[in-house]
């Protein structure tokens, strides 16, 4: 009983910041796909491997500084699941530039990972994403991910305060952000020239035929020519999604560094 004791102590931290990772990272997080009680169940087995695995379990008293160690875990969990879920919003965020542009801003569908709206193109290139992380075993590397944590920013020793106090940790989000905002506006690229060269295009025949209704024939050749751009662009997903991931791996491990200071 005193052993358990002794351990319960530590085991609560390794949960805080594992549930906090499971809370906001892609795929573990859904509601409607994963429910409560797995997304708990996962991360109480993560927890006690990460127990197991350890030669000698640290000691630690029921204090006050008990429980800013509890807030800290909790925060570096959640830290390192927004950084993988950024990189996610980038493909839906390409999307919502491609819709405005082709003329489906007005349409939205419902998410059913995170029961929100979204714009259609985005629900399309999410769900391939999605598809496609699966298919690589990324998540994987998300679990593997998370644990390795443990032995850059470990529960005895480490302090993330003075990263944060010092900007570092804001400084790498703040780059995870700008390069995520980069990749979907390079996602959305292709398209939003095309759709810029139709509207050049339908421009000028409006100055040589005025008697062409352009919303009557200009909305239906946008929307044919979104389509079909989209279909001839499907096969390139696939390397761009995985240069997407490798980038969100990198900046997962560069917020560690950084908290590890």
């Amino acid at each position: 009983m005193n052993a358990i004791g002794e351990i319960v102590p530590v085991f609560f931290l390794v949960l805080c910041r594992i549930t906090g990772f499971f809370l906001i990272v892609p795929i573990f997080s859904a509601r409607n796909t994963v429910p409560v009680v797995v997304r708990l169940g996962i991360a109480v087995l993560m927890s006690w491997i990460v127990i197991v695995s350890w030669n000698d379990v640290p000691q630690m008293a029921i204090d006050a500084t008990y429980v800013m160690r509890i807030v800290q875990e909790t925060i570096i969990g959640l830290v390192f699941g927004f950084v993988a879920y950024v990189f996610f919003v980038t493909v839906q965020l390409a999307g919502a530039i491609i819709d405005v542009q082709v003329g489906f801003g007005f349409a939205q569908i419902v998410d059913p990972v995170t029961e929100a709206s979204m714009p259609m193109f985005g629900g399309f290139k999410y769900a391939i994403a999605m598809l496609l992380f699966l298919s690589l075993n990324a998540h994987h590397y998300l679990i593997l991910g998370i644990l390795e944590s443990y032995t850059r920013v470990p529960l005895i020793g480490a302090s993330i305060w003075s990263s944060i106090s010092s900007g570092t940790v804001a400084y790498t989000l703040f780059e995870v952000i700008g390069a995520v905002t980069l990749s979907a506006l390079q996602m959305a690229a292709p398209i939003v020239v095309a759709m810029f060269l139709i509207d050049a295009a339908l421009g000028i025949l409006t100055k040589i035929a005025p008697q062409f209704n352009i919303f009557v024939i200009g909305i239906p050749i946008k929307i044919g020519a979104g389509l079909l751009l989209t279909v001839l662009l499907v096969p390139s997903f696939v390397g761009i999604f995985s240069s997407l991931f490798d980038a969100m791996f990198g900046a997962m491990h560069a917020l560690l560094q950084g908290m590890r200071g």
